[in-house]
């Protein structure tokens, strides 16, 4: 028996010990209008027990119920096509509800403002609707991982306040707007899941690491203002607007692939050094905005393939104390830009075409033949990134030990490889044998 049941199960003893002194009411909705029983409620009444066959009408009336119901339990009620209705415990007081085992569907904002603090869904819920726990601000355990869901609705959990643990399907593909957005947890573990969508896990102030797939596609600001955020395993496919802006990552260039950084995308970070992927290729408005404590920008991997960027990525920033590291032989190019140019350029004469950045202390060896690649370091990868030499994105990987053998399918004769290992990186480019 699970943890998470125990203390569900601990909580229904608790609030039958405090409410022992008080019979639950009773109601067979097949013998008896469940409008005037309702209306005989006194607020020494606690707990109500529905039976029979409830009509959507029944259903609708329990958002009357008040404050004084605490727990609700319709085990063994009947509803009408296996669905609860929309705003069906909307901004009620109960804390604890007990629901059918053949429930299908959740309506939109079936719970929204109620009460609750711990809820189990059963398995066959297949379906729940928009906002259906919005600011439930007393909330702190949801596990609907039995659940047969593919996709978490917006708002679902927007302003649990008090949401520190939740438990999710195996089946889950997607995470709708505002989902998760202002509540409380610390981690959360979503490597399933493809698409996530605005703001899903925005505004969380207790969120300190997220685990993600290698690719997922997003939208904007999906962890806008998580300053407690220093930790992202995998990879989103884009860095969308304001996607990490206001968290303590320091790293970015680990989580993100994609041409193009979005306005805002990066803003209100403390990063020291700033790797530009070699993808990248467009830099929207402020995307560093406000970048404390930057001291260096690294761009070698681009080559000479400067990105547009808008005059405003660096607002704030003051760039002509910040060092920019480029690629031999680009010096003139970087220096006419607009942007780039007002940087303190650092040229690497001598650099050879096939090492692109070495750290002195991290040794690398590469191998690309018959469309296996092969890399061996002196340390433990942490991550490693795959482009061809246009600055497309193969693949990312994340080996935990130093060695990694793999198929790469792309027809490219050229590949830069980016491998971190701790603080340090190397930037490489091999050719095909």
């Amino acid at each position: 028996m699970s943890l998470h049941f125990l203390r569900h199960i601990l909580l229904i003893i608790i609030l039958a010990f405090i409410v022992s002194d008080v019979e639950a009411v009773y109601i067979n909705v097949d013998v008896r209008n469940l409008s005037v029983e309702l209306k005989k409620i006194s607020s020494s009444d606690k707990e109500i027990v529905l039976e029979g066959h409830a009509t959507e009408t029944d259903l609708n009336l329990l958002r009357t119920i008040g404050d004084s119901i605490k727990v609700l339990d319709i085990r063994n009620l009947r509803v009408p096509d296996n669905k609860l209705p929309d705003y069906m415990l909307f901004n009620t007081g109960v804390i604890t509800l007990l629901l059918p085992d053949d429930l299908k569907s959740i309506g939109d904002w079936c719970f929204a403002e109620s009460s609750l603090q711990e809820i189990i869904l059963p398995a066959s819920v297949g379906k729940i609707g928009e906002g259906a726990f919005y600011r439930c601000g007393h909330l702190s355990l949801l596990d609907f991982s039995k659940c047969r869901v593919s996709t978490i609705p917006d708002n679902f959990c927007y302003g649990c306040v008090s949401l520190t643990e939740v438990m999710l399907p195996e089946t889950l593909n997607k995470i709708g707007r505002n989902a998760f957005r202002r509540c409380a947890l610390k981690s959360i573990n979503i490597e399933t899941v493809a698409e996530i969508d605005d703001y899903a896990f925005a505004e969380m102030p207790s969120l300190t690491s997220i685990c993600l797939k290698g690719g997922v596609k997003s939208g904007d600001g999906v962890f806008f203002g998580d300053k407690a955020l220093d930790a992202v395993s995998g990879y989103l496919l884009e860095a969308t607007p304001l996607i990490l802006a206001g968290t303590s990552i320091e790293n970015v260039e680990r989580s993100y692939s994609g041409d193009k950084i979005g306005e805002g995308a990066f803003a209100d970070m403390h990063v020291e050094v700033l790797y530009i992927n070699p993808g990248v290729r467009e830099i929207g408005a402020y995307a560093f905005r406000n970048m404390s404590g930057l001291r260096e920008v690294n761009v070698m991997s681009l080559g000479s393939e400067v990105p547009v960027t808008s005059n405003d990525a660096f607002s704030g920033v003051d760039t002509s104390v910040i060092s920019l590291h480029i690629a031999s032989d680009t010096f003139d190019i970087w220096k006419s830009h607009p942007v780039w140019g007002n940087f303190m350029i650092k040229d690497p004469a001598g650099t050879s075409a096939d090492e692109v950045l070495c750290d002195k202390s991290l040794h690398v060896s590469v191998r690309f033949e018959g469309g296996i690649l092969e890399i061996i370091a002196n340390s433990g990868i942490d991550s490693l990134g795959v482009y061809d030499q246009t600055g497309m994105l193969i693949g990312n990987y994340y080996p935990e030990s130093n060695i990694l053998r793999t198929r790469v399918d792309s027809d490219a004769d050229v590949l830069i490889v980016g491998v971190v290992s701790g603080n340090e990186r190397i930037i490489k480019k091999i050719r095909r044998k």
